[in-house]
């Protein structure tokens, strides 16, 4: 998992099970805004590491569900 991540599991309205994660710039670096990221039905959090890696970088943060 890229580094300044946290993930877990939420419940929506309709009780089904939501994955999610964030992920936030390294301490001290400028945060240039959030990059909200919307995954297919079968593909997994782990598939955007690299993504999620190259923005945080950058200097944004991302949330993915």
């Amino acid at each position: 998992m890229p580094p300044n991540g946290d993930a877990g599991y939420f419940n929506a309205a309709d009780r089904a099970l939501i994955r999610y994660a964030r992920f936030r710039p390294a301490p001290g670096q400028a945060h240039k805004g959030t990059v909200i990221i919307l995954s297919g039905r079968n593909e997994c959090i782990e598939k955007y590491y690299e993504t999620i890696g190259d923005l945080t970088r950058r200097g944004f943060s991302v949330a993915m569900a």
